[in-house]
């Protein structure tokens, strides 16, 4: 009710500026459902925008008649037609859950049919998108009634132009994407309307929920998924050299942050808290983890000087074995308070980017990855990074780790 309420305080006010024309209800029919010229749910028709304009409204019914981007069954362009004759309940509606009638509080009119062009998609959709943009550009709801599924194009075109290219999200029920490259040739088909929505930068694909896609339009993403992925894992520079649509390039962090929020960038490594704030950003979504890809990689460090091993050794064991202990904790138990509390002391994070963030798995054992060190060594020697590789036996003691081991296994291995 408190919505209910808001909108009749703000109408209220209204009537003492702007002297609106009497509400929608008092200007819609009694008539039986069955009697009178059929406009959607017997709403008042406006034709002209200078005339939509002056009634200030809050939504708007807008028809699309149009079918020629379908590639099968034609008839869609009858819909608006069909749905207002159905529709002819009337000012009676009434809404149980908000106890309202909400033509008592909103302002709702049939503003008629876009101009459409038989036999033209381009100058039929172009009418489309000029009827949505008079009724957005007054900041009102564009309802549209289509139409085959290409009119999503000019419709959501039109409301990005007004409200800002990126700004628009489109929630889409289908049992298909609708995200092909053409069909059969044709750009503008009711297959293709997404992709020409996020080529075009008018919605982005971040911004896009699909619901209701079939198992095999499923099936086939996730298909297209893996092969990106085996062949990204096999041979990178050689899959951007094949394809000619992807390229690779080195960034720093702060730039890779600008160029997700400016769709410049469509996949990178990120490592955390970068990553949650991309996603919470709803600048990107996590793909796959880094493991996924090398799974031998050594990803974290515990670094220490040799003194330790000479000096204190007895203290270099215990840290060693309350490290383990904490890791086979945190495997088990998963974030505690104490794990947030613990990094919210010791960093800038926040407890809720530290309870959203992707924390790297570590290994019961502690074990290191001696190989993968050795290879990011060559790596890094190759690119100018280190001046030589260092033996194993310089950087890798394993003794604290074994004594630690040992010491749990004595101990029951438990926290």
């Amino acid at each position: 009710m408190k919505t209910t309420g808001s909108l009749l305080r703000r109408y209220a006010l209204g009537t003492l500026h702007y002297a609106l024309p009497a509400m929608v209800f008092d200007r819609m029919p009694t008539d039986p459902a069955f009697v009178g010229i059929p406009t959607f749910l017997k709403l008042p028709h406006v034709e002209t925008p200078q005339q939509l304009e002056a009634e200030r409204p809050d939504a708007v019914i807008v028809g699309a008649p149009f079918d020629m981007g379908t590639t099968n069954r034609p008839g869609a362009r009858f819909g608006p037609r069909a749905i207002r004759q159905a529709s002819n309940l009337g000012r009676a509606i009434y809404h149980l859950e908000l106890e309202i009638q909400p033509f008592r509080v909103l302002r709702v009119f049939d503003y008629g049919d876009a101009a459409i062009v038989p036999s033209s998609i381009e100058r039929s959709h172009e009418a489309i998108k000029q009827k949505v943009a008079e009724v957005a550009r007054l900041g009102a709801i564009p309802i549209v009634l289509g139409g085959d599924h290409s009119i999503t194009l000019p419709s959501a075109t039109a409301v990005a132009d007004v409200v800002g290219r990126g700004k628009v999200g489109v929630v889409h029920f289908d049992a298909h994407a609708d995200t092909a490259e053409d069909n059969w040739g044709v750009l503008l088909g009711h297959g293709t309307p997404m992709r020409r929505l996020i080529d075009s930068g008018a919605v982005p694909g971040r911004n896009f929920v699909q619901v209701g896609l079939a198992a095999e339009v499923l099936d086939a993403l996730a298909e297209r998924a893996t092969e990106l992925r085996q062949r990204l894992r096999a041979a990178p520079q050689q899959y951007e050299d094949e394809d000619h649509d992807v390229r690779i390039v080195d960034l720093p962090v702060a730039a890779e942050l600008d160029a997700f929020a400016t769709d410049a960038l469509d996949i990178a490594t990120v490592s955390e808290p970068w990553l949650t704030r991309l996603r919470r950003g709803g600048h990107a979504v996590l793909f796959a983890r880094a493991s996924d890809y090398l799974p031998d990689f050594q990803f974290g460090y515990l670094l220490y000087g040799p003194s330790l091993l000479t000096d204190n050794p007895e203290a270099g064991e215990r840290f060693l074995t309350a490290y383990l202990k904490a890791t086979r904790q945190l495997n088990r138990d998963g974030k505690s308070p104490r794990h947030l509390a613990i990094l919210m002391k010791h960093t800038s994070l926040d407890e809720a980017t530290l309870e959203e963030a992707c924390w790297p798995h570590l290994d019961d054992d502690g074990r290191v990855r001696v190989q993968s060190l050795e290879q990011y060594q060559e790596w890094a020697l190759e690119r100018g990074l280190i001046d030589r590789i260092v033996s194993t036996e310089e950087m890798h003691d394993p003794r604290f780790l074994e004594a630690a081991n040992r010491s749990l296994a004595e101990s029951g291995g438990g926290p």
